[in-house]
């Protein structure tokens, strides 16, 4: 068997020569579903291609497909009309140079005409030498001379003739070895020496020598282990470093040496993790990052050139429900997004961006993340609101579990952990909801065999936790550890000798005492670069602890005063490298200037996703990152600008969680909410850079869709031509009511596109539509002449400046035209002549 190492090194070169980003987990991959609740006319699809004006086309056993990251247009066969598409199941798309579409179906070749929307067929005609060989398209192909090659089953291997629009077929001569070897064509490829690879059903590969005319096979041999691994060829392919792939049906997957000649072999090994996942291979392609995706009956392998191992790619491994399964077709669109076309589970959309990595399940359980402390480089610990305490290894994945045991007095006190602090001495304090403060007494043999010491209210005792619902911890500067509860206010600890608490001094809320905590329900404590401290309350607003005085100011909501803080309800603070100081509440994000005392507010209408702010962390660059109610935010606090994300770019979930944050020393952040969380490193966040194309995909008169040709509906031909490809309309004074569908074609997050629009004679600056909207309707326009304009962005605000136009004419009604204009002014002369005759003849 030859091992997998030796693709690698013959990969070596590669990784010299290029720069190839990293994608470190792949399994962390984020893709979407389409299937038939979404439009889709099948569940399972054959063929993929992505053509020059940037839509999607995706064939099926339903026919051929138009996908515009909104909706699905559909073409199917129709027995009455010879210009639909010849037959339902699509094996094949492939556009040329000239930008035709090319359809292989099972019975004929189809060629698609954009303007009208209608398809050319070629069918075999066994008394014409010059039709197709074979009905059944396996395979379409054009060369770098621009010659397209078409490859059957049972019908050999066909190339059209371009100017006489004919075929000239390459069969099997049994009595000629320099024929082709076999009639079954299943897929084709050209090498960097021109010569064109044929994929054969039963015969091996054959590679034709185009200025020779002569067809040299390669089949399996049994003597020869660098021979062909198997006759069954499935696909072959050339990457864009020259290596030629061979997929089969039966023994996996190889790779042309052309140096010496022979083979390399990729068997399937199910003992070995880095082999391939199944012996079938199906389709084979490589991204703009030189990765290998390699589809088979089980699944994707992406072959790793950094690494240098495949990887097994079939669902999310935190997700069991979701599959991959048989992969029938790979494709990438312009934007690196893979999409992939399976037998039964739907259309896949694989994004190779990885922003936000995200953890969810532990020991078989999803999880609500309220808090996190560092214990190393490697390991963090992580305070879950149903499933205890944990310790988890970023690197291998492994987790430790500390539950509640009743049966043990020694374990963690409760499961429900708000708060995780390592203070200076490398003790580790656990806060609870429900059973008070844990402090972890770590086993030095095994981790796993710690034990906790509880400490807890006790209502006899005024030294004690105030309360046993804890929610924050925080040790200061000078080593004082501070534990905030709700309902019990504030405490401070102090310790003995161990570095155990010895008592606890309360601070509660006094409403004589205007110096005393706001509230006793404290959310977060937090410590300035000047080293006062401050606590945000549930009901008091924000509070500073005066250490002198051992007293607290308040800062509290004032509706009559608008530069009060914004509202009472504060989840934590934040000081900025650049001393600024920022308070995160419920009713949005407030910088705080505390020379004027004058706090500053920002809130949904300035661009934040939610007004619910839970955690700040601040990044290298100085933005600051937001974990609210509804996603995640990045806000620049020099152009006062928030860049959004949600669950589709990756988030655990929109909603976050209190107290849930963590920056640690590479400047990696963690934010917890109710499903896990996410860690990334705000430097990594790759945007979508794809300027999308902009098309316009509907007119619509009086709101219904008009057709290319006769409209029956009025009884006359608005649209010669596809919309995609008209230029300008001709419309009656009396069409009252026209819309104009559009859309961007970046299929990232297509719902995040966002569009601008304008009638020039009509409109006189753009108006900017909300994401996702991209109907526009224009009633009563006056007879004129005008340009309606359309530009879009994609998901990250990439725009296409330039957009699409089409010109529309609105004709006057029969009597405001120029000749209605001329007669009247004949009439009205001849009504003047006659007056004056008649004048000069009384």
């Amino acid at each position: 068997m030859i091992r997998v190492f030796h693709i690698s090194l013959l990969l070596i070169p590669i990784l010299l020569l290029t720069s190839i980003q990293l994608y470190p987990q792949w399994e962390q991959l984020r893709y979407e579903s389409l299937r038939i609740e979404n439009g889709l006319p099948a569940n399972q699809s054959f063929a993929l291609c992505q053509d020059s004006k940037g839509f999607l086309w995706i064939g099926s056993r339903n026919g051929l497909t138009r996908y515009d990251g909104y909706e699905f247009r559909g073409y199917s066969h129709d027995p009455s009309d010879n210009m639909s598409l010849s037959a339902n199941k699509v094996k094949v798309i492939f556009e040329d140079r000239t930008r035709n579409l090319w359809i292989g179906t099972t019975n004929g070749l189809n060629k698609y005409n954009n303007a009208t929307e209608t398809f050319l067929r070629y069918y075999y005609n066994p008394d014409d030498l010059h039709s197709i060989g074979g009905n059944n398209i396996t395979a379409i192909f054009e060369d770098n001379n621009g010659d397209i090659w078409i490859g059957t089953e049972g019908g050999g291997l066909n190339r059209y003739d371009r100017i006489n629009e004919e075929f000239v077929r390459y069969q099997n001569e049994p009595d000629n070895p320099s024929s082709i070897s076999s009639n079954y064509i299943t897929s084709i490829c050209q090498d960097g020496d021109k010569n064109l690879w044929v994929g054969l059903y039963g015969k091996g590969v054959d590679k034709y020598v185009i200025p020779e005319n002569q067809f040299i096979n390669y089949q399996y041999s049994k003597e020869d282990n660098r021979s062909l691994s198997s006759n069954l060829v499935t696909m072959v392919y050339e990457d864009s470093f020259g290596n030629i792939w061979i997929g089969t049906e039966d023994q996996a997957l190889n790779r042309y040496d052309k140096e010496n000649n022979e083979f390399i072999r990729i068997n399937y090994n199910p003992d070995n993790p880095e082999s391939l996942n199944s012996y079938r291979v199906v389709t084979i392609i490589q991204d703009q990052n030189n990765y290998l995706f390699v589809g088979t009956t089980k699944g994707l392998n992406i072959f790793d050139p950094l690494n240098r191992q495949f990887y097994k790619y079939n669902c999310n491994k935190y997700d069991s429900l979701t599959t991959l399964g048989y992969c029938n077709a790979i494709a990438e669109d312009e934007s690196g997004l893979i999409w992939i076309g399976t037998d039964a589970e739907g259309l896949k959309k694989l994004d190779t961006r990885i922003n936000f990595y995200h953890y969810t399940n532990f020991s078989g359980s999803r999880i609500a993340v309220f808090s996190f402390c560092e214990e190393n480089e490697n390991e963090i610990w992580i305070g879950t609101g149903r499933i205890g305490l944990i310790l988890f290894n970023l690197n291998t994945e492994n987790s430790i579990h500390f539950r509640k045991d009743p049966n043990d007095p020694s374990s963690i006190s409760e499961n429900l952990i708000t708060k995780v602090c390592k203070d200076k001495s490398g003790d580790l304090w656990v806060g609870t909801f429900g059973q008070g403060l844990n402090k972890l007494i770590p086993n030095e043999k095994d981790i796993r065999f710690s034990s906790f010491l509880n400490y807890t209210f006790n209502p006899y005792d005024s030294f004690s936790l105030s309360s046993n619902n804890v929610w924050d911890i925080f040790e200061d500067s000078y080593g004082i550890l501070w534990i905030a509860t709700l309902g019990g206010g504030l405490n401070r600890a102090i310790k003995d000798k161990d570095n155990n608490i010895s008592k606890f001094v309360r601070y509660k809320s006094n409403s004589e005492d205007v110096t005393s905590i706001s509230s006793n329900k404290v959310l977060s404590i937090y410590e300035d670069k000047s080293k006062n401290l401050w606590m945000g309350t549930e009901d008091g607003g924000l509070n500073k602890y005066v250490r002198e005085k051992d007293n607290f100011i308040s800062y509290q909501h004032d509706p009559g005063n608008m530069n009060s803080i914004s509202s009472n309800y504060v989840f934590s603070v934040y000081e900025d490298e650049s001393r600024n100081f920022w308070v995160a509440t419920d009713a949005g994000l407030s910088k705080y200037d505390r020379s004027s005392g004058i706090f500053e507010h920002y809130s949904k209408k300035d661009g934040l996703p939610d007004e619910i702010i839970y955690r700040i962390e601040e990044d290298s660059k100085g933005n600051l990152w937001l974990s609210t109610n509804n996603g995640l935010s990045k806000f620049n606090p020099q152009t006062e600008t928030f860049k959004n994300f949600d669950i589709s770019d990756g988030l655990q979930s929109n909603e976050f969680d209190t107290g849930a944050s963590f920056k640690n020393k590479k400047g990696q952040m963690f934010f917890g909410g109710i499903n896990g969380f996410n860690l990334f490193h705000p430097d990594s966040i790759k945007e979508n850079t794809h300027i999308p194309p902009v098309v316009i995909t509907d007119f619509k008169l009086n709101n219904i869709s008009v057709p290319i040709g006769l409209d029956t509906a009025t009884n006359r031909i608005i649209l010669e031509l596809s919309i995609t490809e008209t230029k300008e309309l001709k419309l009656d004074h009396d069409d009252k009511v026209i819309s104009f569908e559009f859309a961007a074609l970046d299929f990232h997050i297509p719902e995040k596109n966002k569009y601008a629009y304008k009638m020039e004679g009509f409109d006189d600056n753009w108006s900017y539509t909300d994401a996702g909207r991209r109907l526009i309707t224009y009633t009563n326009l006056d007879p004129g002449d005008y340009t309606f304009i359309v530009k879009g962005s994609n998901n990250d605000g990439f725009w296409n400046e330039e957009g699409v136009s089409i010109s529309i004419i609105i004709n006057p009604p029969w009597w405001a035209t120029t000749w209605a204009y001329f007669v009247y002014a004949l009439i009205i002369i001849s009504i003047i002549y006659l007056t004056w005759k008649m004048q000069l003849r009384r």
